[in-house]
C-alpha cells in the first residue's frame, strides 16, 4: 500500500544527475513503469552509473558527509548567535535587529561589496523580508567559514 520515491540530488550530493528511484510492490512498480515509459525518457547512462555506486557502496560517503555537514552548521550557527539547524544545509534566519538604515536591501549591497552573496529571505516569500538564506554546504569549511565571518560583520555580530 506504500510506494517510495527517492531522489539522489540531496541524499548522495547528485543535484542535475536527475536520477531516482521506486520502492514498492511489484504489481504497482511494474504499473507505473509502464506509464512512465511514455512520459519519462530515461536517464542517461552516466547518471545511472553514479547512482548505481551511490547504491553499492555510498554509505560511508554518506555517513561523512552528513557529520560534517551537521558540524559546520552547529559552527556557523554558534558564530551567528542563531539556532543550530535541526537538518538541512542552510541557515534561514531574521536579521531585522541587524540591518540598520536601508534594510536588508543595504545590508545584501554591503555584503556584496565584501565579495559575499547571500539569499534574501524576500525570495522565499514576503513574510521573510527580513531573512537570509545562507548555505552552509556550498563549499570547503574553510571558505565557509570565511563567508561567515565575512557575514557576520556585515551584520555588526
Amino acid at each position: 500500500r506504500v510506494i517510495q520515491a527517492r531522489s539522489f540530488s540531496k541524499a548522495y550530493g547528485m543535484a542535475g544527475n536527475r536520477v531516482g528511484h521506486l520502492v514498492g510492490p511489484v504489481e504497482a512498480i511494474e504499473r507505473i513503469s509502464r506509464l512512465a515509459t511514455y512520459i519519462v525518457y530515461g536517464a542517461c547512462r552516466g547518471a545511472q552509473r553514479a547512482a548505481h555506486r551511490a547504491l553499492r557502496g555510498g554509505a560511508e560517503w554518506l555517513a561523512s558527509t552528513r557529520e560534517s555537514y551537521r558540524a559546520i552548521g552547529v559552527e556557523t550557527a554558534s558564530y551567528l548567535g542563531i539556532e543550530p539547524p535541526q537538518g538541512g544545509t542552510f541557515h534561514f534566519f531574521d536579521v531585522s535587529g541587524d540591518v540598520g538604515p536601508g534594510g536588508v536591501a543595504a545590508l545584501l549591497e554591503r555584503c556584496v561589496e565584501n565579495g559575499l552573496l547571500v539569499a534574501p529571505g524576500a525570495s522565499f516569500g514576503a513574510a521573510y523580508s527580513d531573512y537570509l538564506r545562507v548555505c552552509f554546504t556550498c563549499s570547503p569549511p574553510d571558505v565557509v567559514r570565511a563567508g561567515i565571518e565575512t557575514l557576520a560583520r556585515c551584520l555588526g555580530r
